[in-house]
């Protein structure tokens, strides 16, 4: 298991890293950068019933008593200054 997040800066797209997964150690993240000339990241999440969420967790699902820790997919959509649009979807395991 590895600590990682995304950040887009500048039109660029790094990849950020740590080297424990808990967050208790405040170690220094190494970022790569992915790729360059990026007009916009959109990330999508599928839940149990098909339906598409712009965030995840959802924000009332512990409220509504939704333990549901993972989605059953995710759409990476990215828009490149010259490819275009490019859409990604991935499968959860589980």
């Amino acid at each position: 298991l590895q600590r990682v997040a995304w950040r887009l800066e500048d039109d660029k797209l790094y990849r950020m890293s740590w080297p424990y997964v808990d967050r208790a150690f405040d170690d220094q993240a190494t970022s790569t950068l992915l790729i360059d000339r990026i007009r916009e990241v959109k990330v999508r999440f599928l839940d149990s019933k098909n339906e598409w969420h712009d965030l995840w967790p959802l924000p009332d699902a512990l409220a509504n008593g939704n333990t549901l820790l993972q989605p059953a997919a995710i759409e990476v959509t990215l828009v490149m200054e010259d490819w275009g649009e490019i859409i990604r979807y991935f499968k959860v395991p589980g």
